[in-house]
């Protein structure tokens, strides 16, 4: 997609091993989809990940081996939510937007709770990234939260995001999650931290 706007009109309307690289709007108007990969042209802070379906939650999971960063922002549409899991063997991801979304944010990965590299892994570089504050963070089998996000959205370049107090972070099914911190650096969760 450009910058104009991608809306599906069906489940896993592209192939599961797809990848989107937008600048522009993708809506998934409704249907979950799976898709190998997500991220903004030339990882630049535009675009819009939406929902413009009638009710309830439905998700974009990110499968596969994926490597990639997302700086446009995720939102609910006016009467349906936004989800967003993050599933697979070996997988980097990076979300740096003002993101509001609030259909839940799942992280799975594959069964190892060391939280090195080659984990699913999600960086961020704020708070804001996680989207609404009401947003349920799950952490399952192995899938690491990191600080490791520049501003420009460099991998490993490390920052100090303080997570809201208000936020929920679940460490789910399997061997739970990985709260990765970089370098020096500070990773302050307040959060309430279950499961």
């Amino acid at each position: 997609a450009g910058t104009g706007t991608l809306k599906f009109g069906a489940t896993n309307a592209l192939a599961g091993n797809g990848i989107i690289a937008t600048g522009g709007t993708v809506d998934l108007g409704g249907f979950s989809q799976s898709l190998a990969g997500f991220r903004t042209n030339d990882g630049v802070k535009v675009g819009t990940l939406t929902n413009s379906g009638a009710s309830g939650t439905q998700s974009l999971t990110i499968t596969g081996n994926w490597w990639g960063a997302y700086g446009g922002a995720i939102q609910d549409g006016a009467t349906a939510k936004t989800g967003l899991i993050m599933a697979g063997a070996n997988g980097r991801f990076s979300l740096a937007g003002a993101n509001t979304f609030s259909g839940g944010l799942t992280i799975m990965g594959d069964g190892n709770a060391d939280g090195g590299d080659a984990r699913v892994t999600l960086a961020i570089n704020s708070d804001a990234a996680l989207g609404a504050v009401s947003n349920v963070i799950t952490l399952n089998n192995g899938g690491t939260l990191f600080n490791s996000l520049s501003s420009t959205l460099g991998w490993g370049a490390g920052s100090s995001p303080a997570l809201a107090a208000a936020r929920s972070i679940v460490m789910g099914s399997g061997v739970g999650g990985v709260l990765r911190v970089y370098g020096s650096t500070t990773f302050s969760v307040d959060s309430t931290i279950s499961g």
